[in-house]
C-alpha cells in the first residue's frame, strides 16, 4: 500500500508513534470521486525487540538488511462514488472511525513490538517458501 497522496493529519499516540492520514482521493467520472483515506504508522524495527531469540543480534541484522531499518502499519478506507462537493467531509468521516474503532489497539505500549514481530514471521515464512520453492525446482530439474 503507497502512502503517497495529500497529508490531512497526524495524531501522537501515548507509546510514541505518530499516525500519518492522507488522502488519495481519485476522480471517477464526470463530478463523482472515489474517496480513499490511507492511514500509515512508521515503526523503527529495535534491536530490543529480538533479545529473546537465540541469536538476537544476527537475527535483528538479517531482517532489517532486508525490510529497512522502519516498517509501517498501514490501512485504508474506501468510499466510492462521492460528489465531489463531499469528499473534505468524508475524509473526516473515515479519519474519525479509523481513530475510534482503532485507538485502543495501536496506542498499546507494545503495539509495535507485537507489529514488528509479525512482520518477522511473515518474513521467515517467505524465505521459508522461497527455500522450498527452490529445492523443488532442483528436484525437478535434476529428475527431468
Amino acid at each position: 500500500m503507497q502512502t503517497e497522496g495529500r497529508l490531512i493529519g497526524t495524531m501522537n499516540l501515548a507509546n510514541g508513534l505518530t499516525v500519518y492520514f492522507y488522502d488519495q482521493t481519485v476522480g471517477i467520472i464526470g463530478d463523482r470521486c472515489q474517496v480513499k483515506m490511507v492511514v500509515s504508522i512508521p515503526i523503527e524495527i529495535k534491536r530490543e525487540y529480538f533479545e529473546n531469540t537465540d541469536n538476537p543480534g544476527t537475527t535483528y541484522d538479517k531482517f532489517v538488511s532486508v525490510v529497512g531499518n522502519t516498517v509501517h502499519f498501514q490501512a485504508s478506507r474506501l468510499r466510492n462514488f462521492i460528489d465531489r462537493s463531499e469528499v473534505d467531509q468524508i475524509l473526516v468521516e473515515l479519519k474519525g472511525e479509523f481513530i475510534r474503532s482503532n485507538l485502543d489497539y495501536i496506542s498499546r505500549p507494545h503495539f509495535a513490538r507485537r507489529f514488528v514481530w509479525k512482520m518477522y514471521r511473515e518474513w521467515q515464512e517467505s524465505v521459508r517458501l522461497n527455500q522450498m520453492y527452490g529445492h523443488h525446482l532442483q528436484q525437478a530439474k535434476e529428475s527431468g
